[in-house]
């Protein structure tokens, strides 16, 4: 598990891996909102939000047709202003 301290600039949260097979991403702060989306162009006005003490989870089923819409490529964060801490862990692939 790897801990990412997202600032008020795109923070790289995730790198690409084409042999992910699932994914979690915890927002750990304990008041603030992360914004994340797949490219470093993410901003608090166009980014998602994760908000503090929420996670997301990916996870790939093995089902070889679905394998091409399962997302592998990179997240970024931003935060309005400050730090907030996620956690991050990947599974690859095992099939």
């Amino acid at each position: 598990m790897a801990t990412v301290s997202v600032a008020n600039t795109a923070t790289s949260i995730i790198a690409k891996n084409s042999g992910r097979g699932s994914l979690v991403i915890e927002n750990v702060d304990a008041s603030k909102t992360v914004f994340w989306g797949v490219d470093n162009t993410v901003t608090t006005a166009n980014g998602m939000q994760l908000l503090a003490g929420e996670r997301m989870i990916w996870t790939y089923d093995g089902d070889f047709e679905a394998s091409r819409f399962f997302y592998r490529g990179a997240f970024f964060g931003i935060v309005a202003s400050g730090t907030a801490d996620v956690r991050v862990q990947e599974f690859t692939d095992q099939y």
